[in-house]
C-alpha cells in the first residue's frame, strides 16, 4: 500500500485541508500545523483505501500506468507460482490493503481529535459523514447500473454523494474545524466545496467523452463503453427524446454499454451530444457552479492569500481541458454555453 500510494496521485485533499486551515487564520507552523498534516494525510490513505477498492468493483486492470493492485498481487503470485488461484489470491491481498489504508484514517483522525478536543468533535462528525456519503454513493451507484434504471436526478445524487463531499466539500470543512471557523466561514467554505464538489464530478464524466486519450490517462469513451450511469449520459438521452432527431438518441444509445466502441463510434455520441445541447449544457453548469462557489468565498470573512490559492486549485481541478486535451470545437467552461441559456 505504501508502494501504491508513493507511485503517483495528486494530493488534491490534502491541499484543500492546507487551503481552508490558512483561509479560516492557520499558521505554516507548530503542533497545530502538524495536526493539519496529519489530516491531509487520513484524506489521502482513504483516497487510497477507495482506489484499491474501486478497482475491484470495476474490474480495472490498470491505475496510474502501472498494474492496479490485485493484479499486481495476481501478477506476483503466478510468477512464484503458488498454491491456489492467483486472481482470488490478488483479490483478497487489496481487499486487505484497502481495509489497511481505511484503519491507518481513522487512527490519525483520531489522534487529531485527541489532541484538540475542541476541534475533534467537530471533526468525528464530518469525518464519519464523509465515510458514510462515499459508501452510499457507491453502492448507488453499483444499485443504479445493476438495474439499468435512474434518471439524470438519481445519477446527479451519485455524484454529489460519491465525489462532491469526499472529494472537495469534507476536506474543505475540515481544514476549516481543525482551525477553528466561525459558522460563516464554515459555510462558505462548505457550501464553495458542494458546488466544486459537484463541478469536479461533472467535468469528469465530460472529460471521458470530450478529451483525448494523450492527457486523459485512458481510452476515452471507456466510461461510457462500461455503461455507467453518470448525470451528462443520462441527460443526453432524455433530451434526445425531447424535440431532437431520433437518430441522436439511437448513436447514444447503441454506444452505451458497447465493449467494443470504437473512436469512430465515439465521435458519433460527441456530435449527437452536442447536436442535442447536452455539452452546452454540461460547460454551462460547471461554470455557473464556479461562479456561486467563488461568490460565497468573496462574501466571506476568510484570508484573501489563502482563498486566491484555494481558486486556482479548484479551477485547475474543473478545467474541461486539464487531465487532456478538450477535442476540437469544444467550449470552455468558463465561456459558459454556447446554445440556450445556462442549465
Amino acid at each position: 500500500m505504501r508502494d501504491f500510494m508513493a507511485r503517483g496521485g495528486k494530493r488534491t485533499r490534502a491541499q484543500l485541508v492546507r487551503h481552508a486551515w490558512r483561509a479560516v487564520g492557520g499558521a505554516d507552523a507548530g503542533p497545530a500545523h502538524a495536526r493539519m498534516v496529519r489530516l491531509g494525510a487520513s484524506l489521502e490513505l482513504i483516497q487510497a483505501c477507495a482506489v484499491v477498492h474501486d478497482d475491484l468493483i470495476d474490474g480495472a486492470d490498470r491505475r496510474r500506468d502501472a498494474p492496479t493492485l490485485h493484479r499486481a498481487c495476481a501478477t506476483e503470485h503466478r510468477g512464484q507460482r503458488w498454491s491456489g488461484d492467483s486472481d482470488r489470491y490478488g483479490v483478497a491481498q487489496a481487499v486487505l490493503a484497502g481495509d489497511l489504508a481505511l484503519a491507518r484514517a481513522d487512527d490519525l483522525v483520531l489522534d487529531v481529535c485527541c489532541e484538540d478536543p475542541a476541534a475533534g468533535r467537530r471533526i468525528r462528525g464530518l469525518w464519519r459523514t464523509m465515510r458514510e456519503e462515499m459508501v452510499t454513493g457507491q453502492r448507488l451507484e453499483l444499485r443504479l447500473q445493476a438495474e439499468r434504471s435512474g434518471s439524470a436526478e438519481a445519477a446527479l445524487s451519485v455524484a454529489r454523494l460519491k465525489s462532491g463531499g469526499y472529494s472537495v466539500q469534507r476536506p474543505l470543512e475540515l481544514g476549516a474545524a481543525l482551525a477553528g471557523a466561525g459558522p460563516g466561514q464554515m459555510s462558505a467554505l462548505g457550501g464553495f466545496g458542494a458546488r466544486i464538489g459537484l463541478a469536479f464530478q461533472l467535468v469528469d464524466d465530460f472529460r471521458d467523452v470530450f478529451c483525448d486519450e494523450a492527457g486523459l490517462g485512458k481510452r476515452p469513451g471507456s466510461d461510457l463503453a462500461e455503461g455507467k450511469r453518470t448525470y451528462m449520459v443520462l441527460r443526453a438521452m432524455e433530451a434526445a427524446e425531447s424535440g431532437h432527431p431520433a437518430g441522436h438518441g439511437m448513436v447514444i444509445r447503441a454506444a452505451f454499454g458497447d465493449p467494443d466502441l470504437d473512436d469512430g463510434g465515439l465521435g458519433r455520441v460527441r456530435e449527437a451530444m452536442r447536436a442535442v445541447g447536452t455539452e452546452a449544457e454540461i460547460l454551462g453548469l460547471v461554470a455557473r457552479l464556479r461562479r456561486e462557489g467563488r461568490a460565497l468565498l468573496h462574501a466571506a470573512d476568510l484570508d484573501p492569500s489563502a482563498v486566491a490559492d484555494l481558486v486556482e486549485l479548484t479551477d485547475r481541478m474543473t478545467d474541461p481541458g486539464s487531465g487532456g486535451t478538450a477535442v476540437a470545437g469544444t467550449a470552455r467552461a468558463d465561456s459558459g454555453p454556447r446554445t440556450g441559456g445556462e442549465a
